[in-house]
């Protein structure tokens, strides 16, 4: 039954269509949803529909499993609740979230966020300050926040941002080193 219902699974989708809608839906989004049109849970399903991955929210219930799915038709209405045995929902592998997969423009997107912000830090740190802050001042003892902060208000008050780093737990009482070495 399950395969004479993927060759005609909607009146408005072929087989082919539906299974072209499914995976170039996991491949981009990283998600597939599909709806089963049944009435309880042992119900054949007398249609499966394909729904867009961002029109249905899964909603994880208090043991961390899927209480059930809201439905956004984008009519501007309220969301309807479809059980879990309603919709099949395939995903990729997502470190950030367990129920919702993550697409590989995604993933390649934080990767690519990273680069960027460490060429910005590199560049800036290059360009405007010779690649490393030419001295260091130190403190021995723990210096605690509110003080640590102020210490730090006042340095970058009085020289450029990334002058002199300041390092606690370090040196004999306070003290101030210069960085002998270079970059390279």
């Amino acid at each position: 039954p399950y395969e004479v219902l993927l060759r005609n699974p909607n009146p408005a989708d072929s087989g082919l269509e539906f299974a072209q809608f499914k995976s170039a839906n996991y491949k981009l989004n990283g998600n597939a949803v599909i709806w089963l049109n049944r009435e309880s849970q042992t119900d054949i399903p007398d249609e499966i529909w394909p729904i867009p991955y961002f029109m249905v929210q899964p909603v994880p219930d208090k043991n961390l499993y899927i209480s059930h799915y809201n439905y956004f038709p984008g009519n501007g209405k309220t969301p309807m609740r479809l059980e879990t045995y309603e919709i099949v929902h395939y995903k990729t592998y997502n470190p950030d979230n367990r129920f919702v997969g993550m697409s590989p423009i995604e993933s390649l997107a934080v990767t690519i966020r990273g680069d960027l912000g460490m060429r910005k830090t590199s560049t800036r740190n290059y360009t405007d300050y010779g690649g490393s802050p030419p001295s260091i001042l130190a403190f021995k003892d723990w210096v605690p926040d509110p003080a640590w902060n102020e210490i730090q208000a006042k340095i970058t008050q009085q020289a450029k941002r990334n002058e002199m780093m300041t390092l606690r737990g370090a040196g004999d009482g306070v003290s101030w080193m210069s960085r002998a070495l270079s970059n390279k």
